[in-house]
Parts: structure tokens; C-alpha cells; sequence
């Protein structure tokens, strides 16, 4: 009990330090050194957490640096991606998803625990109620995603998506990206309903340019209720990378990309994108409810208790046709 009571401690104070050296001032996303999690004392390992807390219950979205996977096993796996997604039809078949539209897995064709530890610390939870014990048994889900090369008036016109709005509804994901761009995160209270469809058709979104060495981190809809609604589950697309002069103007202009992005305003072409993100969701017998410290009387619950095995099923299988 006072071990807890110290952390609680150790996390308010944290909070009143507005000038994280943990947040790039700059960045459009926090950036956020797990480093200091990881291999840090615990006043550091508290401060990474309530960086983490205030960034999630804001945006719903950080970049992560330092977090124990090498840049370079990175960039081979989004090579490896290219090469397999540059295979003929015939070859992507022979791994094609299977008919079971409840299990993500396979070839679809066009058309943990650290990160959790810090998590559970920036809640608060007891061992007992830390979210690596709902996710012992839990099946993760890796992809490789190519968006193929396509007209970018087509792609303004809104004729063709790469990714329309909407929000994950596991736990956590974590996107690992190439340097194309074009992910675009919605600004809160933007559209009327709160919807996807809603933000797709009104919305106000931001582009997140990609950050070598980073990971792009946001919350799932699982996750957001079982933090009753602290932290944001995030409205999100892929769509078309901004120019060389527009991503200038936002800060985020790589004099390297220049004559590439020069290249493709010119073509009429949005290029290629290669993605690698990790889904992570609760064991299927989970029930997800608000946790111990995330309501009150004063702040009740928001959601019934509701069981992630059931929920992911049906989302999948009204997603993954």
C-alpha cells in the first residue's frame, strides 16, 4: 500500500512539471524517450509514464523513441514487405487469408509488455489489476500493408481511399512506417457526431509526418473504456502525403524529400506505402470495465462491463470482408 501511495505521489508531482524533458516541444505528436522506462530509476520510469498519460488523455497518439527495437530490423521488415507485395498474384494467393473472417491472418489483397507496465504505472493499478495480466493469452496481430501507387487527383477527388476515418478497437497499436506519409490524425470536437463517417465527411485532421526511430503509438476503443474515457481513442486515416511546401510550412519538411515529392506532384502520382502495425488486444475471456481509479461518485462509469473477446469478434467480422 505505501509502495502505491509513493507512485501516486511521484505521479502527481510529475504532472505539475509542464516542461517534460520527455515531450519534444516541436513535434505535432508528443515525443516521448522510453529509454528512460526502460532502463531509468523510478523517479524517470514515473516521469515517462505521466508524459504518456498527459499526451494520451489530450491526443490519443505519441511517438515513442528508444523503445528497444532496432531502426535497422525496422527498415529490413518494411524491405521484406516490399518484396513480398511485389510478388505475382498467384504467390500472395498461396498465404491468402483464410474464409474465417473472425481471424485476421494471411494475404487479403487490396481492396507488449514493457509499454503495458508503463501503462498500468500511469493508471495507477495494483498488480492485481495491471493490464499485462489481460493479455497473457492474447493474440496479437502483426501486418504488412501496401497502399499501391495511385492518382493523386483520383485520390483528392475522394473516387479512391487509402484508409478512410476511423479508430482502432483493440488495446493499443503501435505503427512502424515508412517515410512516404499520409497518415492524419482528427481534431477533437471537429464533426458534430464524433463518428468516423462524420470526421471523414467534416472533419478538421492534421498530418503526422513519419520519424525515423519512432513508433507511433495510440489507443484503442478497448482501452479507452477501460480507462473510462481518460484516454482517447483517436478518429484516424491514410490519405494523400502532403507537398514539399505544405509539409514545409507544418515544420516537417525533409530537404532529402524534396525532389522525390517534387517528382510526384508533378506525376500525378501518390507513391507506394509500406506500413508495419502491431495490434495489441486483451484475452478473449476479458471482461473490460472501467478500472479501479478511473471513476468515482463523482465520475461514474460510462460503459457497462462488456466481454473483448465477443466485441473484437464482431468488429472483425464486420471489418475483414
Amino acid at each position: 500500500m505505501r509502495q502505491n501511495e509513493l507512485i501516486s505521489t511521484a505521479l502527481r508531482a510529475a504532472k505539475v512539471n509542464a516542461q517534460s524533458p520527455m515531450m519534444g516541444s516541436k513535434s505535432k505528436l508528443p515525443l516521448i524517450d522510453f529509454g528512460f522506462f526502460l532502463r531509468g530509476s523510478v523517479d524517470e520510469r514515473v516521469h515517462v509514464a505521466s508524459a504518456i498519460d498527459e499526451a494520451l488523455s489530450s491526443i490519443g497518439f505519441i511517438y515513442l523513441s528508444n523503445c528497444g527495437i532496432n531502426q535497422h530490423k525496422v527498415d529490413e521488415c518494411l524491405q521484406w514487405s516490399k518484396r513480398f507485395f511485389a510478388l505475382s498474384e498467384s504467390d500472395k494467393n498461396n498465404v491468402r487469408r483464410s474464409a474465417d473472417r473472425s481471424h485476421n491472418r494471411g494475404f487479403s489483397g487490396v481492396g507488449k509488455e514493457k509499454l503495458l507496465d508503463c501503462l498500468s504505472l500511469a493508471l495507477n493499478l495494483s498488480s492485481d489489476d495491471s493490464l499485462a495480466r489481460h493479455h497473457t493469452g492474447s493474440l496479437f496481430n502483426l501486418s504488412l500493408i501496401h497502399y499501391p501507387a495511385l492518382s493523386t487527383q483520383l485520390l483528392r477527388s475522394g473516387d479512391l481511399a487509402r484508409i478512410p476515418a476511423h479508430s482502432d478497437f483493440g488495446t493499443l497499436t503501435l505503427l512502424f512506417q515508412d517515410a512516404t506519409g499520409g497518415l492524419e490524425i482528427a481534431e477533437p470536437h471537429s464533426a458534430i457526431t464524433g463518428t468516423s463517417a462524420d470526421f471523414e465527411k467534416s472533419g478538421v485532421f492534421r498530418h503526422i509526418e513519419p520519424k525515423p526511430g519512432t513508433v507511433v503509438v495510440n489507443i484503442g476503443y478497448l482501452l479507452m473504456r477501460w480507462s473510462n474515457g481518460r484516454w482517447k481513442n483517436t478518429v484516424h486515416r491514410v490519405s494523400e502525403p502532403p507537398s514539399p511546401s505544405k509539409e514545409q510550412a507544418l515544420g516537417g519538411f525533409d530537404s532529402s524529400r524534396s525532389q522525390e515529392l517534387s517528382n510526384v506532384a508533378r506525376s500525378d502520382t501518390t507513391p507506394a506505402r509500406y506500413s508495419i502495425p502491431f495490434f495489441a488486444a486483451p484475452d478473449p475471456a476479458t471482461m473490460v470495465e472501467a478500472l479501479p481509479g478511473c471513476w468515482s461518485e463523482h465520475s461514474p462509469k460510462r460503459w457497462k462491463s462488456i466481454n473483448a473477446g465477443q466485441y473484437l469478434r464482431k468488429k472483425r467480422e464486420a471489418t475483414y470482408v
